[in-house]
Parts: structure tokens; C-alpha cells; sequence
């Protein structure tokens, strides 16, 4: 009986690609996760990342500020500059909101991450509740500008860019801005204000109020009250700064000027008090026509 004889020239091939084929099976995933590879047709994994809180929790005109995020495809690649960034928060209107974080760029699979945000009141404090914290006020007039070659009158007036550092200084630090009405219940016990408040007010409505210091207060989003002579204020004046962060109130009608021989020689020491009353109804209807 003759032996069959093998063919070793063609066996020997089929066998080696037989294991190379269960070698590159067993090898080639983590080949192509080391060097950071991307299959043609195939998009990367990544995840994305949020700083700080997942809910966050501000007073009603309370700066909004980004915690931060980041995002890392699987090995470790930083790819934060991918991240979209969608945000509807409203600080005026009490409410939920919601922050979204998104990648969905070329190359990389969809992921999607969110933050909430929840604007509330302050504090309502019912009649046996007393706050420990207490509300310093700063109080400006006028403002000048040094760079355009300006200059102050007198200790009434500040250089615009000093007004700016102290705005700055207090935005970097924290500092909650109540408007008017808070300051007012906060005043009369009816609610509760963060231990960090500071009440912005800027006396008398003078051409600088309007061309320096609302511009510094918009740009840093901060909430500040204005105290308006309102017999110098032209109609439709005020208007335009609706959506300004800044309140008006009245600072009289006609009684800021002089005609007593007491004190600071303001009039107002002369007047009956039905003469004061008349003149601050007159200027309290004038701010409401605005």
C-alpha cells in the first residue's frame, strides 16, 4: 500500500495564515486603542465632563458663572474645544433651567451632557424670623473720565475706571446685587438676603450716570438703583435703559436745590409736609411715564 504524500509547499502557508489572522483577532483591538485610530466609517468615543455641581442654585438677579467642563476621547485625547455650549438661563425670572453641553463633531460619537440651574427668591421670612445679615450701601453721584481729560468737581465725583475696579472687584468676589424692591422688604423683614449683598445707588440722574456708569454696570451684570430728580428729566429719557440693569427711583421732583437757612440749606426743611408729599407723587408719576 503507497503513503500519501503531503504537500508541505501548500499546507505550510494556510497555516501561517490561519494564525495570523487569530493573532491580529487578539491584538489589533488594542493596537488601534493605543495609537488613537480610527476605523474608516467608524467615530471615536469620548465623554464629556462637568465641574462643580450638577444643579447650581441662584438669588434672582445672581450672576451666572460656568463651573467649567472638558471632554477626553477614551485614551485620554482632550477635545474640550468640541464641546457646544447651550444656555437660556434668565437670572431676572424665577424658574428652572438647563444648560447643555453637546459634541457631535466628525469623527467622534454623539454625547451629550446637561446642568440644571434653579433661579430663586430670596428668603421669606415669616414674622417671628429676624436676618442676621446686614445690607452696606454704596452710594455714587457723579463720574468723570480721566482718559478723555476730565476731571471731578469734588469728592462727589469718581474717575469711570475706579468705579469699574470696585464693580470688578465685587463681581469677582461674590457679592449678590439686590434691586430696589429686595432692598426694601429686606429693610421692612419681609425677606432674607445673601450674607455677601452689596446695594449699588447712584444719586441725582446727571449726564454721567447714563454715558459711564450704566455702560460699567451692564457690562458686569449688576443690578443698581439710580435716584432721579425727575424735574430735570426729559420725557422718553429713560426708556432706552429698560433693559439696562439699573432701576429708577425718585430722588424728588423739585426739592434737591437750596432755600433754608438750616443744615445743607436744602428746601425740603422749609416745605409743609403736604408741599413734600405732592412733590414726590409728581415725581413718582413722572418715573412711571418714563
Amino acid at each position: 500500500m503507497s503513503k500519501r504524500k503531503i504537500n508541505y509547499g501548500k499546507f505550510i502557508p494556510r497555516v501561517t495564515l490561519i494564525i495570523c489572522i487569530i493573532l491580529l483577532c487578539i491584538f489589533m483591538p488594542k493596537l488601534l486603542k493605543k495609537n488613537n485610530s480610527i476605523l474608516p466609517g467608524k467615530s471615536e468615543k469620548a465623554e464629556i465632563s462637568l465641574k462643580g455641581e450638577d444643579t447650581i442654585y441662584l438669588y434672582r438677579n445672581e450672576e451666572y458663572k460656568e463651573d467649567g467642563f472638558s471632554a477626553k476621547t477614551l485614551n485620554g485625547k482632550d477635545i474640550s474645544k468640541e464641546i457646544k455650549v447651550e444656555n437660556n438661563i434668565d437670572t431676572t425670572k424665577e424658574g428652572e433651567y438647563e444648560i447643555t453641553y453637546s459634541l457631535d463633531s466628525d469623527g467622534y460619537v454623539s454625547e451629550t451632557k446637561t446642568r440644571k440651574v434653579v433661579v430663586k427668591k430670596p428668603k421669606i421670612l415669616n414674622k417671628k424670623e429676624k436676618s442676621k445679615n446686614k445690607l452696606p450701601v454704596l452710594m455714587y453721584h457723579y463720574f468723570y473720565d480721566k482718559s478723555k481729560g476730565e476731571k471731578g468737581e469734588n469728592s462727589n465725583w469718581m474717575e469711570i475706571s475706579k468705579f469699574e475696579e470696585q464693580i470688578k472687584y465685587l463681581v469677582d468676589n461674590d457679592y449678590y446685587f439686590p434691586d430696589w424692591q429686595e432692598v426694601s422688604d429686606f429693610v421692612d423683614g419681609k425677606i432674607d438676603l445673601p450674607k455677601k449683598s452689596i446695594a449699588i445707588t447712584i444719586d441725582d440722574g446727571q449726564k454721567s450716570l447714563y454715558n459711564l456708569a450704566i455702560p460699567v454696570l451692564d457690562k458686569y451684570k449688576v443690578k443698581a438703583t439710580a435716584f432721579i430728580i425727575t424735574s430735570k428729566l426729559k420725557t422718553g429719557k429713560l426708556e432706552k435703559y429698560k433693559d439696562s440693569y439699573i432701576d429708577f427711583e425718585s430722588h424728588s421732583d423739585n426739592m434737591h436745590r437750596g432755600g433754608a437757612n438750616e443744615g445743607h440749606g436744602g428746601i425740603f426743611q422749609v416745605l409743609s409736609i403736604d408741599e413734600g408729599v405732592k412733590d414726590l407723587k409728581t415725581s413718582v408719576e413722572k418715573l412711571r411715564r418714563k
